[in-house]
């Protein structure tokens, strides 16, 4: 009897190498990963997403069982990769709270290094680097739109007030990355389509980013807007001259200026810089781990203690202790000022890629396409000065952006190659 079982399995085995059941689910990942990346704004679907994500991963350890796809780790960000998780786990081990670090340092880092992996192998063509495009653009379109009814006419709210104050899982502070990495492409997008029809598509979702950018009336968002542009249009001075002046415009026009006014929430930030930076002089090497939840829990961080240390105008009621608004004082006190090092050591290996790309690569869609993921990473790093950006769906775009720049070097290896 295992005699035949074991034959009955080999006969199997071989009949379905034969069959094209294979291809089929080599094309299944990219569209589980489309849903996954589409979705990834979105409240209450979470079950999708994660059905999404590790149905893509079953399938591929299924096709790499059987020999039919080879995952490619060769990329530029590999080391930083590296040395960050190595630094990250070894911190971990010595964390004040070891449980939350543990649980961080999967759902918050190898989690989405395998998004990435996934990502680089499956969207590896100037074609499939054009769709993940799309997919965030539409993706952003359906929320904006979809949160516009919602706030102003559900719900009746005047446009004075915040968009987003409503959403659960998507902070307004924090939508203007998602919204602003969808306008980057877009625009992107939009000097390199010909069809009029898809032009007037992407018109509309730039008004609709636009918009809802200046309704979330977060300062961080408009800055890194901004200086975006600037990287992204750096080349079409003309439009850049004009976006600028449209924007600046729009803003001083409209009642939303007034937030510009506002000085509360600087003198917050200032605050939780000191205290971080008492914190991070307790824990200079290891950082307090890499969870993210032990900033603002008294268990293991003092928040008396530390409120003492700081100069008496910036104390603050400790309620208002839940993580520094600056990305690289948050690594640095969960991290140390190693970990730091290796998390600037990651950012900094991608700013030289697309500074390569842009300069040397082997033609105009290479060259214009580095410019746009160069302007994302600018975005990014200038919202993570002002805001806690580490949370699930902003860790989806930051390791979405790695990706494209890693997609878009391959692409320019292979011309070289060839």
């Amino acid at each position: 009897m295992p005699i035949k079982l074991h034959a009955d399995l080999e006969t199997f085995i071989f009949n379905f190498k034969k069959s094209d059941k294979f291809e089929i689910l080599k094309q299944t990942v990219p569209v589980l990963m489309g849903i996954f990346l589409f979705l990834n704004p979105f409240s209450h679907v979470t079950s999708i997403k994660e059905i999404s994500f590790y149905l893509s991963i079953t399938i591929i350890v299924f096709l790499i069982f059987f020999r039919r796809i080879q995952i490619v780790f060769r990329t530029p960000l590999l080391v930083p990769f590296v040395f960050f998780v190595f630094w990250a786990f070894l911190s971990s081990v010595f964390a004040l709270d070891k449980d939350n670090s543990f649980h961080d340092l999967y759902s918050h880092l190898i989690k989405y290094i395998i998004l990435y992996l996934i990502l680089i192998n499956f969207f590896s063509s100037q074609k499939r680097l054009a769709v993940l495009s799309w997919i965030i653009i539409i993706s952003a379109s359906f929320f904006s739109i979809g949160g516009l009814v919602y706030d102003y006419i559900i719900l009746g709210n005047t446009i004075t007030t915040r968009f987003g104050l409503s959403l659960v899982e998507t902070p307004t502070n924090l939508i203007g990355i998602v919204i602003l990495f969808a306008m980057i492409l877009a625009v992107h997008t939009l000097t390199e389509e010909n069809n009029n029809y898809r032009k007037f598509i992407l018109l509309f979702c730039i008004l609709i980013f636009l918009t809802v950018t200046l309704l979330t009336q977060t300062r961080s968002s408009f800055v890194a807007m901004i200086f975006a542009f600037i990287v992204l249009l750096i080349r079409n001075k003309k439009t850049l001259l004009f976006f600028l002046f449209l924007f600046v415009a729009i803003l001083f026009l409209s009642p939303i200026k007034e937030r510009l006014a506002e000085h509360g929430s600087i003198w917050h930030r200032v605050a939780l810089a000191y205290i971080s930076w008492e914190i991070i002089k307790d824990y200079p090497i290891l950082g307090t781990g890499f969870g993210m939840q032990t900033f603002g829990n008294n268990n293991f961080i003092d928040k008396e203690k530390y409120n003492s240390r700081i100069p008496p105008q910036y104390r603050l009621p400790t309620k208002f202790f839940e993580s520094p608004h600056n990305m690289l004082l948050c690594m640095a006190g969960r991290l140390g000022i190693v970990g730091l090092i290796f998390f600037l050591y990651m950012l900094l290996t991608f700013f030289v890629m697309c500074l390569k790309l842009i300069r040397s690569g082997k033609n105009d869609f290479i060259r214009r396409w580095g410019l746009c993921i160069l302007a994302a990473g600018t975005m990014l790093f200038i919202k993570g000065l002002f805001e806690p950006i580490f949370s699930q769906f902003i860790d989806v775009i930051f390791f979405t952006i790695f990706a494209m720049a890693s997609i878009l070097y391959r692409i320019n290896q292979a011309y070289h190659e060839n």
